[in-house]
């Protein structure tokens, strides 16, 4: 692709349609409500009024006052629960954080959770508490035996690449914890990695350890969460997950049609190309091949629908992963960046167009200079020879438009 040639405005939401989103751990407040026993027949699943009921029961607990400064509208919030427990484990945070972070427009996102979800897949023989570690943010939680409903989660902010940081933060954790909770520590802590969809109703986290078991197969440790369960510990509106979820149905339904008309097609297709033409059956083949000349398109559409599916599976464009990348050198803190986007756009997977604000030329330029010292990414050079950057001040405000090379990563973790 030219350097002149211009990213489609819809790029970037469909490649971002794609992602699992995690939200830093230390945004949230998480809490242990009491939710009250329900009238269900166990021997029947759920409906779809008897998820709402629930979600409906839990929204009620979380708008009560006391619960949070804010409305329960402005808050990013899910729950989890399991059964034969009363009680349901409540993680939210205000959504002018998140705005402030730079997240927004999370509708576009395939899934959004807070980094510590996988948690809520683990379960144990024995009391235990564990630290998990996911990008920048470092997660403690407590689990009573034989059952994943965390008794405490609590996160703080890390650098992952400083062991001095990693345990300064465990320190101010346990020390937390121990306020109200008396319990064995687990030294060893998880690492989070990928988070594949293995399958039509079921995500897999992998992780790392600090302290790999002989007896796991590459040293990685995986979970599963249904899809279903997944979308109680998703942060966006009820509404919308209600919305999606029919909406994704319905896609899944029209693509398992396409692919049954597909291999239709493609074995009549096949079956065409196979017959041997002899005189006898000119006229015969003749009708035939007008009859298959009709399905030609419907086979093409279809071979290159499977096609960009296949090209978005296997990888390509990771537009989440390159912004966490660049978002790692902006200075300052996580609430008060010197430096914060607000477009991003990508020509290929390595070449990104970034815009945004920093604090000023100086932050700017800093953050530039962080980047390239860090083999993170380099300005690109136009044909002309001049960088491509753009810093302009004025009104009170520095603006910056950039083109940046990424560099690749020998292992990039990716969402499922």
């Amino acid at each position: 692709m030219s350097e002149e040639q211009e990213v489609p405005v819809g790029q970037a939401i469909i490649d971002l349609r794609e992602v699992t989103l995690r939200i830093p751990g230390e945004c949230f407040f998480c809490e242990v409500i009491e939710l009250g026993s329900k009238e269900k027949n166990e021997d029947q699943e759920a409906t779809e009024s008897d998820i709402l009921a629930e979600v409906n029961r839990v929204k009620d607990r979380i708008s009560e006052p006391g619960f949070s400064p804010y409305p329960v509208e402005q808050l990013a919030w899910g729950y989890h629960r399991i059964e034969n427990d009363d009680r349901i484990f409540v993680f939210a945070t205000p959504m002018s954080r998140l705005k402030q972070l730079g997240w927004q427009n999370l509708e576009i996102f395939r899934r959004v959770f807070p980094s510590f979800v996988s948690i809520f897949a683990l379960e144990f023989e024995e009391d235990t508490s564990l630290f998990l570690l996911a990008e920048e943010t470092l997660s403690f939680a407590f689990l009573k035996a034989n059952t994943s409903f965390p008794e405490f989660i609590h996160s703080l902010p890390v650098d992952p690449s400083s062991e001095e940081s990693i345990e300064e933060a465990k320190g101010k954790l346990l020390n937390f914890a121990h306020s109200s909770y008396s319990f064995p520590i687990n030294e060893k802590f998880l690492i989070a990695g990928k988070i594949a969809k293995n399958s039509e109703s079921s995500f897999e986290f992998i992780h790392a350890s600090s302290m790999p078991d002989s007896e796991s197969e590459d040293g990685e440790i995986k979970v599963h969460l249904s899809a279903e369960v997944l979308w109680r510990h998703d942060l966006r509106s009820p509404d919308f997950k209600f919305s999606e979820k029919k909406r994704r149905t319905g896609i899944r339904s029209c693509w398992k049609s396409l692919k049954i008309s597909t291999l239709v097609a493609l074995l009549l297709a096949s079956l065409f190309i196979g017959i041997r033409i002899s005189a006898s059956q000119v006229e015969k083949m003749g009708h035939e091949a007008a009859v298959m000349s009709r399905q030609v398109p419907l086979v093409v559409k279809a071979r290159e629908l499977l096609h960009k599916l296949k090209q978005q599976k296997l990888g390509g464009i990771d537009p989440f992963r390159s912004i966490g990348r660049l978002a790692a050198h902006r200075g300052g803190t996580l609430d008060a960046p010197h430096i914060w986007f607000s477009q991003a756009s990508f020509d290929s997977r390595n070449d990104i167009r970034l815009e945004g604000q920093g604090r000023n030329v100086e932050a700017i330029n800093t953050f530039i200079g962080k980047l390239e010292a860090s083999n993170v990414a380099k300005i690109k050079i136009s044909r002309a020879g001049d960088e491509m950057r753009k810093i302009k001040s004025a009104g009170g405000e520095t603006t910056f438009e950039l083109e940046l090379k990424m560099t690749e990563e020998e292992d990039v973790p990716t969402g499922g």
